[in-house]
């Protein structure tokens, strides 16, 4: 019997280990070609997982795993009609008392990958992050919401800087950049143009619950590293979102309580690249709409889930 699961609507398919909740491949279809957004590699091949509770951003290129290593996924649901298709998962144990509940998504004529985490009840703080991995054949240019700083690290960037940053054939970020939320964003986001697949790789979260993302290149730049969520960028993996808290500093525990529930929302998408665009300059929802903004002329605009983040988002 085959480990992996597929999703499939009929531009666009997810590959999954239910067994450990990873990705395992993601690719859409453009009308001309399959853009694959997301980079498989390591011994079991993940393109997308998460932190565990308390690890440091940058060991999820050795171990990307959010949950307890003997607490095995179940596959509680699986629909998929051919307009789309959505996979239920569940956590076999807790962590730190809490119930984990998983929903992957696509949906037809939207190349994008929908993803939720809900977390019930449990006890004390918690760190996560989710931690999509993007491959560049020939470098690509990095752009991102706007932010209000980078705790720890030498490039502080003033408020409101949203890039673009340059991941050229060669060393790229010289170690991992952590950078917060700028206050007030509707939603975060990440965007990476990449040149010689001629496509854009987006990321897309909600800024609340994931205020935090910490970037990290490798194998000369060819390799890079989205970690949406909880990082505090001082390498010990502290800190997180919490709806209405003070997340100034990059520490904002997820706070547990037994009958307190946490929605997670992330969402990796893939568009080719417009004329004449060579970075991205903005991305907002509006009611069922996606709209992203470049550099160059016009704008690309997407069917979205409206009802994913919870409204409209600009």
């Amino acid at each position: 019997m085959d480990r992996f699961m597929t999703l499939a609507v009929p531009d666009g398919a997810v590959t999954i280990d239910p067994h450990l909740g990873h990705l395992r491949g993601l690719r859409f279809w453009d009308g001309r070609k399959w853009l694959d957004p997301l980079h498989c590699a390591g011994r079991e091949g993940r393109c997308e997982a998460a932190i565990r509770p308390g690890r440091p951003a940058s060991a999820a290129r050795a171990s990307a795993a959010l949950w307890q290593d003997d607490s095995p996924w179940e596959v509680r649901e699986v629909v998929q009609s051919g307009r789309a298709a959505l996979a239920r998962l569940s956590l076999g144990g807790t962590m730190q008392g809490a119930s984990v509940e998983k929903e992957i998504s696509l949906r037809r004529g939207e190349p994008i990958l929908y993803q939720s985490h809900l977390l019930s009840g449990g006890r004390g703080t918690l760190s996560l992050a989710h931690h999509p991995v993007v491959h560049m054949a020939a470098g690509g240019r990095l752009s991102y919401s706007p932010k209000r700083r980078a705790p720890g690290g030498d490039a502080a960037p003033d408020a409101g800087f949203a890039g673009p940053v340059d991941l050229p054939d060669g060393p790229g970020l010289r170690r991992p950049l952590t950078l917060v939320e700028a206050a007030g964003n509707p939603l975060g986001w990440t965007a990476v143009l990449r040149h010689a697949e001629e496509d854009i790789v987006f990321v897309l979260r909600d800024p609340e619950m994931l205020p935090v993302t910490t970037l990290w290149t490798a194998e000369r730049g060819r390799v890079l590293g989205i970690g949406d969520g909880c990082a505090s960028g001082d390498g010990t993996g502290t800190g997180c979102a919490a709806p209405g808290g003070d997340c100034a500093d990059g520490r904002c525990p997820l706070a547990l309580a037994p009958r307190r529930v946490h929605r997670l929302r992330h969402a990796i998408g893939v568009v080719p690249r417009p004329k004449g665009w060579s970075h991205v300059t903005a991305v907002s929802i509006d009611q069922n709409t996606l709209r992203l903004e470049g550099d160059g002329e016009g704008a690309v605009w997407l069917p979205f889930d409206g009802r994913f983040f919870g409204g409209t988002r600009q």
